[in-house]
Formats: C-alpha cells, structure tokens, sequence
C-alpha cells in the first residue's frame, strides 16, 4: 500500500544520495592522490600584509605554481609571539625583523634600540617590521620572497 511506497520512494532516494557522495568521496579521493603525488603533502601558511608588493609577488609565484597557501594578514589578525619567537630562534633577528624599512626608522630611538633587546615585542607591536613575507611549510621556514630559494623549497 502506501506505507510501502514511502519506504520504497524513500529507500531509492538515500540510494541515490548515498551514490552522489560516494562520488564525492571518490572525486576527493583522487584530488589528495594528485596532490600527494606532486608532492603536495602540506598547505604553506603565508604570512604578511596584503598591499606589500613583496607579498603580493609571493602570492602570484604560489598560485602559478599551484601551490596552496592560507593567508595571515598581520594588520587583521596581529603577529603571534611565540610563532615570532620561533622564526627569530630559527632565522635569526637580522633576517626576521626588517630594520630597513620606513615603519622601523619613524621608531624612536628607544623602540629601535628595542630592536635588539626585546625584538618580538617590538614586531608584535609593530607588524610592518616583520620581513615579509614568511612562509612556513613542511620543510621549514622561508622569509622574504625569493623566487629560486622558494623554487628549491617548495617544489
């Protein structure tokens, strides 16, 4: 009768919806096998500021490798310090924070003495400061864009 109909009506459709996710799964699937076997195994978190024309250079060099990357913006979202810290115990304070810029020289003198002694406090103050940008992937830690390093790094 037509409780018989529900059940079969309703048995064909979760048939049919279970067969469209199933070729989802399968479609997924087979993208992360691509990905894998290109060497794609982790996404690169960049960080940065959006209107950097450095930044902005990185961003176009990963998309035309077809590189996937999640975007930090600094000004939005802030520096983290213990990730700082982490990059200048790496890197190094002369390599992670970019002396050379304006933001540093309109410091006064007693915030770019600060530079030295207190160097994460002063980028988590002043984001600009940070060397952009800093990509970390995988295999570690890439600051400033260079297109060979990141060649040899990254693919």
């Amino acid at each position: 009768g037509f409780g018989a109909f529900l059940l079969t009506n309703s048995a064909v459709k979760w048939q049919r919806q279970s067969a469209g996710l199933e070729n989802i799964s399968r479609t997924l699937f087979q993208v992360f096998q691509a990905l894998i076997s290109k060497g794609v195994s982790a996404v690169i978190e960049l960080y940065g500021i959006p209107n950097c024309d450095t930044v902005k250079k990185a961003r176009v060099w990963l998309e035309a490798a077809g590189l996937a990357y999640n975007f930090h913006d600094y000004k939005k979202a802030g520096a983290d310090p213990v990730r700082l810290a982490r990059w200048v115990a790496d890197k190094g304070v002369d390599t992670v924070l970019n002396r050379r810029g304006t933001t540093f020289r309109k410091l006064t003198e007693a915030d770019q003495a600060r530079g030295a002694s207190d160097p994460v406090a002063l980028m988590v103050e002043h984001p600009s400061l940070i060397k952009r940008p800093v990509a970390e992937h995988e295999g570690g830690l890439l600051v400033g864009f260079a297109p060979a390093e990141w060649q040899q790094a990254l693919c």
